[in-house]
């Protein structure tokens, strides 16, 4: 299970990681959290594994309660559609393998950006 955490996290800047598995879901993997509080500007927050790796499926994100705030993109996609507070993505939004998922602060101080999601096998 450490071994899956190391894989998704993208760099020290994120504040805190979990993970756990999935046995009863539509998804199946291990479960998957980061967070990461940015002052300004942009930060990674998790990295999705290679292809080899398996496949992070975003289920939810949660950013500032300030609306725009604060956007969560994908480096491959661009911005995520989100409005300030938790979005769920059902059953989930699947992260391309390598892609990494960061937040940008737009209005200045500290703001924070936590996604949810299944490292799935598959």
């Amino acid at each position: 299970m450490r071994l899956a955490v190391a894989l998704i996290l993208a760099v020290a800047l994120c504040g805190s990681a979990d993970a756990q598995q999935v046995k009863k879901s539509t998804l199946s993997g291990t479960i998957m959290s980061a967070a990461v509080t940015i002052p300004v500007s942009t930060a990674p927050l998790l990295t999705a594994p290679p292809s080899t790796g398996g496949r992070f499926i975003l289920t939810q994100a949660c950013i500032s309660d300030v609306p725009t705030a604060v956007v969560l993109r994908s480096v491959a996609l661009g911005r995520l559609a989100l409005q300030a507070g938790c979005t769920t993505f059902d059953p989930g939004f699947a992260i391309a393998a390598g892609d990494t998922l960061e937040c940008e602060n737009l209005v200045g101080g500290a703001q924070t950006c936590v996604v949810s999601g299944v490292l799935s096998k598959k």
